[in-house]
């Protein structure tokens, strides 16, 4: 099966005498579609660090603020978010309760329609007891470049 260039459509259309507006449009898709193939060509990812870094901040003995700033043209999805607390007492990991703003609905290219964070997003956590020396928590996320490329969920480790 051969297959037909967006640039020969073009083409073709003007030769049948399309109306400028079919044209035009037709025009754009092929600009939009060249600089998209050729930034999905030459961009390089990021670090996972350097595309979603984030701060750590207590609020109170059993809160903390969870912050993220992700880097120009990345997002966050709202739910790659999930927190467990960790504790030498304890076997099983605890569920932590958490708070995040309403984020952006965007159809995504991998996930279809999700909700996404594009600028600082920081989650509100509610420990569920007093943290003791050896105690952490687990912070999972995941994010993606809107020029494609999509990073694997991370699960990072924070001790007290």
């Amino acid at each position: 099966m051969q297959r037909i260039s967006v640039k020969s459509i073009v083409g073709i259309l003007a030769l049948l005498g399309a109306s400028a507006s079919v044209l035009s449009v037709a025009q754009e898709f092929t600009s939009f579609s060249s600089l998209a193939a050729q930034d999905r060509g030459s961009f390089k990812p990021l670090s996972q660090q350097q595309a979603f870094p984030y701060v750590v901040s207590e609020l109170g003995e059993k809160r903390l603020l969870v912050s993220w700033q992700p880097a120009a043209e990345h997002y966050l999805y709202k739910r790659g978010f999930k927190f467990t607390y960790h504790s030498a007492s304890s076997d099983d990991p605890i569920t932590i309760e958490f708070v995040l703003p309403d984020g952006l609905e965007k159809n995504d290219e991998f996930f279809g329609a999700v909700e996404v964070y594009y600028n600082s997003v920081a989650a509100t956590l509610e420990l569920p007891q007093l943290p003791s020396n050896d105690a952490f928590i687990v912070i999972e996320y995941q994010g993606c470049a809107d020029w494609g490329f999509c990073y694997p969920p991370q699960s990072e480790r924070f001790s007290f």
